[in-house]
């Protein structure tokens, strides 16, 4: 009994369900919210492969789609996104949205990442995508 609660228990950390609070990431149109995704609905989404520099497992990324996630949440057709996290608000265009996925971190949130966009530029702990039409 105590082995299998130990094997649960790790499990949930493997697939990141012990970050504190719950992860929520919101998509929003000008102010208005158009969806909330936490870690188990992005991860059913359509996953994307992305190749980067300098990451773990060669380089190869399987991870949610941005425009997956924005077509889910309703908003498939724009010219830009806005990408708050820790390092406040970054701005993509929709070529290089195209491209990106949300990394699902060790730490139970994600990261804006693109093969197509330098590191210096991607979003940790990403909590909202704000579409621009």
């Amino acid at each position: 009994m105590r082995i299998r609660l130990m094997l649960a228990c790790a499990g949930l950390v493997l697939v990141g369900c012990g970050a504190p609070g719950g992860y929520t990431l919101t998509v929003a149109r000008g102010g208005q919210q158009l969806a909330a995704f936490d870690l188990a609905a992005l991860q059913a989404l359509p996953q994307t492969r992305i190749t980067t520099p300098g990451t773990g497992n060669g380089g190869e990324q399987d991870e949610p789609g941005v425009v997956a996630v924005l077509e889910k949440a309703g908003a498939a057709t724009f010219t830009g996104v806005a990408v708050t996290g820790d390092e406040g608000t970054r701005t993509f265009t929709a070529a290089e949205v195209a491209g990106a996925v949300l990394d699902i971190t060790n730490r139970g949130t994600t990261k804006f990442a693109s093969a197509g966009v330098g590191q210096d530029r991607w979003v940790h702990n990403v909590t909202t995508i704000d579409v621009k039409p």
